[in-house]
């Protein structure tokens, strides 16, 4: 099971690179958000991102369906449908999607 969580008051240290960005040794991550000035890191928890890559989750602006769920039948659409299609996405790094109806 995939299990998604909004970081918050994370240190993220020891990754490899950073997907489009600048940041160089240490991110700290807030409400979900990256935040540059931090002042009292102790307060954060530490995670070792064992040289591994950090990317954004990535929204996509057109989902048609999935498998079982297509956004134009909607007299065969359901919650289930839809939750399977979120994640189904989600192992491919969508974190917000918006469907084509």
């Amino acid at each position: 099971m995939i299990k998604i969580k909004r970081l918050n008051k994370y240190k993220l240290i020891n990754f490899k690179k950073i997907i489009n960005s600048y940041i160089d040794g240490v991110i700290f991550v807030t409400i979900g958000k990256v935040i540059t000035n931090v002042s009292d890191a102790s307060s954060f928890t530490e995670i070792d991102c064992k040289k591994g890559i950090v990317a954004p989750g990535f929204i996509d602006v057109q989902v048609n369906g999935l498998g079982e769920c297509n956004f134009w039948d909607v007299d065969n659409l359901t919650f289930e449908k839809i939750d399977l299609l979120r994640k189904e996405l989600v192992k491919c790094g969508v974190v917000a999607f918006c469907p084509t109806i």
